[in-house]
């Protein structure tokens, strides 16, 4: 598990760079710690392979947009692989 301090949201898409073996999930949180409704890593849809760029997404929220301008911090939960950058625009 990785989490980042506090990043402004500045798009909405969320991508990673990353080769995933086991699976990756995210969930987002707010300036306090606690799980965006409907950004929680349950919801998130697991990713696998290796790629440049994978699009990162949850279940029933297709999009980061109604979190433009909010400051979040993002939680990685990866098993098996590596984790090389990620993107949000």
């Amino acid at each position: 598990m990785i989490t980042t301090v506090p990043i402004t949201v500045t798009g909405g898409q969320l991508s990673v760079n990353a080769a995933i073996r086991g699976g990756l999930q995210v969930e987002l949180l707010d300036a306090e710690g606690n799980v965006w409704p409907g950004f929680e890593r349950e919801n998130s849809v697991a990713m696998a392979g290796d790629a440049l760029e994978h699009t990162v997404s949850w279940l029933g929220e297709a999009s980061l947009a109604r979190l433009v301008g909010q400051p979040v911090s993002l939680r990685f939960y990866l098993k098996a692989g590596d984790l090389y950058s990620f993107e949000l625009r």
